[in-house]
């Protein structure tokens, strides 16, 4: 296989963001001083010098190099990757003996450390009870917090010794670089991993990079290219290199040459999935009598189109993306019809797709999936014609506002989460929603405290404002976190991160209200009070005892 001949091996010849290569592999090289015992020079109260975070996440779209970075990067590193694929191996039990097997031992032909590498991590199930394979891998991280706060209580061990509580249960440090892979970082079954992770965003290589390493690979296997087409092979794919590589294999197995006509005719053939926009198009345009009769000797029947629509758009499994670009676009679309029919029956197909929708992700009739695609045949009957569509707009706002509403809500779930059980109980979704969400972050937010140490906090309405914010955290399950920069300083961040539901746009997408704002803005302020915080988790354990 092409993608396989040509896969990158060096870091240098890495497709991407070269800011985003950098992040990881300035990741790996945080864990320098803990498994090689190289001098660092971070400063972190981790006494193993680790990063902040012990699990880096890649997230990003198929086929934008999250797999490879990550060998790379821990190739580069100096590290022995280890693979595991979360779809192949979705228990608890198998996750552990994998990884504790890599953690605590080295490979016998291998002079380097371990570094584990679980990809599509989103595809696994967040069921699984106690031998689920998120929560053993969230087990791990948790007992390297433990290990790391015993270490205070036990002088002498530096870290890498194992303590064992009264339950003889051991809390072993993490000394091993993890990074997990996954497509969708709000996938239900990360919920809970995703706080304890480095997240890094892939996006879409440049359109001239992305070209280059096609036409050299064309050059290499005989293929003559156009670059006009391999610019819209880039556009049909997405920029997915892996599936721009596998199409021109498949262009190189039946010709020689690779043009505009290939992009349109031979992928087609391939069954390759269309970008949303380029589908839209195809749905409101009708095909060309005469070039049809060329290809196929005979025109295709209305019907037969039909289901050739709703085959395209199955192939795309785009069903919302397509969905939102015909609501945007049909009232643009050209017809004629006094009694306004068409926009009303395209209206009751739309209706009809919701139905759908919902009946499939909310009640979970996953039969009705298969009806899903004929809404799309249904507009291009209505709207369809043999002129050139104007050129239609990207409509991204509908997508964006409902991918913002699904972070959003499993922000919300987060937090939900972490909620004393008296929040919980006494209060439903819809009022924490509209009600207690914006005046928790302004009581935490109603802070005067000067920026000194906590300990140096000695006016009583000062002292008696802190305890009544640490109070109000630990009620509402919130702490402060610290985070590095990438220019090194340091700044504290709300953890849930709550701020992000109260940030208001306006029409061109800019935050004119930012919920950050309602918070203290001094480094030292939030502090003080994370200070507090974790010492008065210290105290009410000790009371609980």
């Amino acid at each position: 296989m092409w993608v396989d001949k040509y896969r990158p091996q060096k870091f240098t010849e890495l497709l991407g963001d070269e800011r985003t290569n950098r992040d990881v592999l300035r990741w790996l090289k945080h864990w320098d001083h803990c498994v090689f015992g190289k001098a660092s020079k971070a400063t972190t109260t981790d006494p193993h010098k680790r990063p902040e975070r012990r699990i880096l996440m890649l997230t990003g779209p198929p086929g934008f190099g999250k797999t490879t970075l990550a060998h790379i990067a821990s190739r580069q590193a100096g590290y022995n990757v280890i693979e595991i694929n979360a779809s192949d191996d979705r228990t608890g039990t198998v996750v552990q003996n994998k990884i504790q097997d890599a953690l605590e031992s080295q490979a016998v032909f291998q002079s380097r450390p371990s570094c584990i590498v679980i990809d599509e991590i989103d595809g696994v199930s967040g069921a699984g009870g106690e031998t689920g394979f998120i929560k053993r891998l969230l087990g791990i991280v948790l007992a390297d917090e433990k290990a790391l706060a015993s270490m205070s209580a036990v002088p002498g061990l530096n870290g890498f010794a194992t303590r064992k509580s009264k339950k003889q249960k051991s809390n072993k440090s993490l000394l091993r670089p993890i990074i997990v892979i996954c497509n969708d970082l709000y996938a239900p079954a990360l919920r809970t991993l995703r706080p304890y992770c480095q997240v890094v965003y892939f996006k879409a290589s440049g359109p001239a990079s992305l070209v280059a390493r096609l036409r050299t690979i064309c050059l290499h296997e005989g293929l003559q290219a156009d670059v006009r087409a391999l610019h819209a092979l880039c556009e049909v794919a997405e920029h997915d290199l892996r599936s721009c590589v596998n199409s021109l294999q498949f262009v190189r197995t039946r010709s020689r040459q690779f043009t505009l006509e290939s992009v349109s005719q031979t992928l087609a053939q391939r069954d390759m999935a269309r970008s949303p926009h380029a589908v839209v198009e195809a749905i409101f345009k009708l095909p060309d009598a005469k070039r049809e009769r060329k290809k196929a000797a005979v025109v295709k029947t209305e019907v037969q189109r039909i289901v050739q629509i709703a085959e395209l758009v199955q192939s795309t499994n785009e069903y919302g993306k397509i969905m939102d670009g015909l609501f945007a676009h049909y009232p643009q679309a050209p017809y004629h019809d006094s009694h306004f029919q068409k926009p009303l029956k395209a209206l009751s197909w739309l209706a009809f797709y919701d139905f759908c929708e919902r009946g499939v992700y909310e009640r979970q009739h996953g039969e009705l999936m298969a009806y899903m695609p004929w809404a799309a045949s249904a507009m291009h009957h209505l709207f369809a014609t043999h002129e050139s569509p104007r050129t239609l707009e990207r409509s991204k706002q509908a997508w964006q506002a409902r991918e913002k509403t699904s972070a959003n809500e499993d922000l919300f779930k987060t937090w939900i989460a972490v909620c004393q059980p008296s929040i919980r109980q006494c209060q439903n979704a819809l009022i924490m929603k509209s009600e207690l969400l914006s005046y928790a972050v302004r009581i935490i937010g109603s802070s005067r405290i000067n920026p000194v140490n906590a300990h140096l906090v000695v006016k009583p309405a000062e002292r008696k404002q802190l305890a009544k914010i640490v109070d109000a955290m630990l009620l509402l399950g919130l702490d402060y976190k610290q985070y590095r920069n990438d220019d090194g300083s340091y700044i504290y961040r709300l953890e849930p991160a709550l701020t992000e539901l109260l940030n208001y746009e306006d029409t061109t997408g800019t935050v004119v209200l930012k919920g950050e704002a309602l918070l203290p803005s001094r480094y030292a302020v939030r502090q003080v009070i994370a200070q507090e915080l974790a010492a008065e988790r210290i105290r009410r354990q000790q009371e609980a005892l």
